[in-house]
């Protein structure tokens, strides 16, 4: 009997099958990877922009993929990396009203990723 991942897990989740060479057989190894997205208002300028977040579960180091509209209606999007301790967004041609916000969103990651790591904390224990 098949049954599909998306019966068992949420879509919230990225499922993958391995399979490793255990003592002459192969056993199939599960990995599910949690998607985790998230929107916050933040004040650019005169208004209001909604920066959308999403965590690459995949990168090394924590990694967001970042988007966010301007005034006409023109997608941005960029990725903030944790390295050496400070976020750092790439690319670096980004709007000047994205640059000065940025104490505001490496918070709100910072917030974020502390609670992500908490809760892989007690889910380990």
């Amino acid at each position: 009997m098949w049954i599909s991942a998306d019966a068992i897990y949420p879509h919230n989740c990225s499922v993958s099958i391995e399979f490793a060479l255990i003592n002459e057989k192969y056993i199939p190894m599960l990995t599910i990877l949690k998607n985790i997205h998230f929107t916050r208002l933040v004040k650019a300028g005169s208004s209001m922009k909604e920066f959308n977040f999403r965590k690459l579960g995949y990168a090394s180091v924590p990694t967001f993929h970042v988007d966010v509209t301007d005034d006409r209606a023109n997608r941005i999007v960029f990725t903030m990396q944790k390295l050496e301790g400070s976020w750092t967004m790439t690319p670096l041609d980004l709007p000047k009203w994205i640059k000065e916000v940025c104490t505001s969103l490496t918070q709100i990651l910072d917030e974020n990723n502390n609670v992500d790591e908490e809760a892989a904390t007690t889910i380990e224990n």
